[in-house]
């Protein structure tokens, strides 16, 4: 299984943030946004593909199907919104350290992964 978790925020006065709007019955409601897993379950299901989880948006709380797959060094996260064709898809780049990826690219968010 494959999850991802938030390891950096570089925002000081968000770093004690807590996911207030997650559903009160999810095991993150109320917890530190750092280090909390908000990819879970993906299952790898091709060479560079990987489905059947799921991906918290912690500005909203809300909990949405998801799929990634590689492409080269890049990583495409697709958020399933209803049917398999209704979502929105972000390309995620690799770190090379993190200070130089979040500065480049101002995402809160790395992937620790096997792959």
């Amino acid at each position: 299984m494959f999850y991802g978790k938030i390891i950096k925020i570089f925002d000081e006065s968000k770093t004690d943030n807590v996911c207030d709007k997650c559903d009160k019955k999810d095991s993150r409601y109320m917890q530190k946004v750092l280090g909390m897993k908000i990819i879970m379950e993906m299952k790898k299901t091709g060479t560079n593909e990987w489905t059947g989880g799921t991906i918290l948006n912690r500005d909203d709380g809300k909990v949405y199907k998801c799929k990634m797959s590689r492409v080269g060094d890049n990583l495409l996260m697709s958020v399933i919104i209803g049917f398999s064709f209704v979502g929105q898809t972000q390309t995620w780049l690799p770190a090379k350290s993190l200070d130089e990826r979040f500065s480049r690219v101002g995402n809160l968010l790395t992937i620790k992964s096997n792959y």
